[in-house]
């Protein structure tokens, strides 16, 4: 049984429990804000099917503008077929580039031998092409596409790293460093400066053309290959001759003329049977050879050798002129531009004494510098303008005299350095000479700095 009382609002429903041994109500209180939530609950589960209907609609609507476009495109392939074929080649070579690889419209074609790569199901329309080969760089353009066959081509640079190319330039003879040089990689010159060196930076890996020039030098050129940063020694060798001596030929000496770097070698004069030529004398300014040899086949007294006369030559082997026959001839030496030469010699075979003799290049005439003793050494000044010689006394001529003299072969005049015989003569420099002589009065070695003759000379 149940009844209903009515409290604050709160319905009161009291039933009777049958379970319950004194029948005590079990009540129970229903709250309407209870009933208020419960039906806003109910309202929140219609709007959530409202947010799914709204959804698989908006699905149903892009699945079916999807399934257009693609039908549009489709019907587009159908309307406007098109087709791409793509040559590609070298830049520098115009070879074609084989296995060069295409990406167009998502289609991936690698090109043939030839270089050609044909792309289709294509649409009239612009695309966006790439291509890439192995050491090239990847090319990336856009193209307009049109309705049926399209050609392109499409040319790929070879991919290059850079690095720097640098060194020293030397000279080939003494190692020294060369300033002022001009070294010039393409279109790009640089000179050297103090420390003789050259920097190209940014320089294309592969093969480089190098070409070094310098007044005075021979000019080279060369190729070098670059893979890293490279630096390289560049020796220029001088102009002109270098004359040696070589038994080469039949084990006879003979004169050989050559570049600095031991290029282009080349018998200066041919010999002259069984004679020789040796004992060779380079001039400063390399224009003139001097040399002994037998070539005049003149017997000694004994007549076991030919006797050697002194000769000048050319270096390109021309204009071969005698100069002296005196016995006995050594330390040939060129002076003063060379405008004379210079050698201690014995005037005959019947001599027995050395003179200091002196020839002109200029009238072929030959002078004898020494006065009454014997030449026992000379020496020539750094300029090889001016000559100094020790004399002593000859055992069978009381009227010699020993001492030391000097010529000047500008001025022509001879000067009296001192009255004793120095045995050892060295140039310090061009203002100044460093003497060693015995002391006439005590015996005493000594050794003496002088100012040179020379400078005398030149003030006078």
């Amino acid at each position: 049984m149940m009844q209903e009382d009515q409290r604050d609002g709160l319905s009161e429903q009291h039933i009777t429990d049958p379970g319950s041994g004194d029948g005590s109500l079990a009540t129970v209180f229903e709250s309407s804000v209870n009933k208020v939530k419960i039906e806003r609950k109910a309202s929140h589960g219609s709007k959530g099917v409202y947010y799914a209907t709204g959804i698989l609609a908006v699905g149903i609507i892009g699945l079916f503008l999807a399934v257009q476009l693609n039908a549009w495109a489709y019907l587009q392939k159908i309307i406007l077929p098109a087709t791409a074929v793509i040559t590609v080649f070298d830049n520098e070579d115009s070879l074609p580039i084989s296995s060069a690889e295409l990406t167009l419209d998502g289609q991936h074609i690698i090109t043939d031998t030839a270089g050609v790569a044909i792309v289709g199901d294509l649409t009239a329309k612009t695309y966006t092409i790439s291509i890439s080969a192995v050491g090239y760089q990847t090319y990336e353009a856009d193209i307009d596409v049109q309705k049926g066959r399209n050609n392109f081509t499409f040319s790929l640079h070879v991919f290059v790293s850079t690095t720097d190319l640098g060194g020293t330039v030397y000279d080939y003879v003494d190692g020294s460093i060369l300033r002022g040089v001009t070294v010039s990689y393409e279109d790009q010159k640089q000179t050297t400066g103090e420390d003789g060196g050259f920097l190209f930076t940014d320089v294309p890996s592969g093969t480089a053309h190098i070409a070094v020039e310098k007044p005075g030098f021979l000019s080279r050129s060369f190729e070098v290959q670059l893979a890293i940063q490279y630096e390289l020694d560049v020796n220029l060798v001088p102009e002109g001759k270098t004359v040696f001596v070589s038994n080469r030929e039949k084990g006879k000496r003979g004169i050989y003329v050559a570049d600095f770097d031991g290029g282009n070698v080349s018998q200066l004069i041919p010999r002259v049977g069984e004679t020789e030529d040796y004992d060779s004398v380079m001039g400063n300014n390399g224009t003139y050879v001097a040399f002994l040899s037998t070539r005049e086949m003149i017997k000694t007294a004994s007549g076991n050798s030919y006797v050697p006369y002194l000769y000048v030559v050319s270096v390109d082997g021309l204009g071969l002129t005698t100069v002296s026959s005196h016995s006995q001839i050594s330390e040939v030496s060129w002076a003063q531009k060379d405008e004379y030469l210079v050698w201690r010699g014995m005037p005959d075979a019947q001599s027995y004494s050395y003179d200091l003799f002196s020839y002109s290049m200029v009238d072929g005439k030959i002078r004898k510098l020494n006065t009454l003793g014997v030449v026992g050494a000379f020496v020539m000044s750094p300029k090889k303008d001016y000559v100094m010689w020790s004399e002593y006394k000859k055992y069978d001529d009381p009227t010699s005299q020993e001492g030391t003299y000097g010529y000047s072969f500008e001025k022509k005049v001879t000067t009296t350095v001192m009255d004793q015989y120095a045995w050892g003569m060295v140039f310090a420099s061009a203002e100044q000479v460093l003497l060693q002589y015995s002391d006439n009065l005590t015996g005493e070695e000594k050794m003496q700095y002088i100012k040179s003759p020379k400078t005398s000379l030149n003030n006078s």
